[in-house]
């Protein structure tokens, strides 16, 4: 399996620093204001990047979770939560609405792939061989 095999760990490590790093490319940062600075104007302030909403959530529901000591039916607890949730999504589906974030971002990671392409050709080509040849 080339994913896991010494020989290719370079390139999936670049693979992967490249894609965790794509939330705060610096080519992201005014697209990130924008939606932040929406984000704050619709009362949920603080954030930095558009995914820092859901995660935001996300965190409060591990610690929801990690503090539970048993199962309550209905907990009032965890529908405040999720009524926070929906609150929140649908600030954001405004601000991404009303910045273009979708397509801003798509237009900004389609640039950066080409570029991390152009930069590591030859150890992509010599990784799609290895991969063609184990399916064979």
């Amino acid at each position: 399996d080339p994913t896991t095999s010494d020989e290719h760990k370079p390139i999936m490590d670049a693979i992967n620093d490249f894609y965790m790093g794509l939330a705060t490319a610096p080519e992201l940062a005014d697209l990130n204001a924008a939606w932040a600075t929406c984000m704050d104007e619709g009362g949920y302030p603080g954030f930095a990047a558009q995914g820092d909403a859901q995660m935001s959530i996300s965190d409060e529901l591990n610690v929801y979770y990690e503090n539970q000591t048993e199962w309550i039916e209905d907990d009032p607890e965890l529908a405040e939560l999720g009524e926070r949730e929906i609150e929140l999504a649908l600030v954001d589906l405004e601000c991404r609405e009303k910045t273009d974030y979708r397509d801003k971002n798509t237009e900004v990671m389609t640039v950066l792939e080409e570029q991390f392409i152009a930069d590591h050709q030859a150890e992509l080509d010599a990784f799609l061989a290895a991969a063609e040849q184990a399916a064979r």
